[in-house]
């Protein structure tokens, strides 16, 4: 998957908070295979303008992943 045809969808109508979508959403596709180990996200910044969400929003999502072991990080 390139980053440019990465795509999540959030609901805004439901009580889950947005930071929990975005972490289960991006949970899911690793474990459908959609994201395979060493495939690089999009940067907060553009993934949190392609959500239409804030970026401190997209970042505690990915914080929370990176703490759970679902993501890792490298020196770009």
């Amino acid at each position: 998957m390139t980053r440019s045809t990465f795509t999540l969808a959030l609901d805004t109508f439901s009580d889950a908070p947005l930071q929990a979508q975005i972490a289960d959403r991006l949970v899911a596709d690793i474990r459908r295979g959609r994201l395979l180990p060493g495939a690089r996200l999009p940067g907060s910044r553009t993934l949190a303008a392609g959500l239409g969400v804030h970026r401190n929003t997209v970042i505690a999502a990915l914080d929370g992943l990176i703490a759970e072991g679902w993501l890792t990080t490298r020196a770009g």
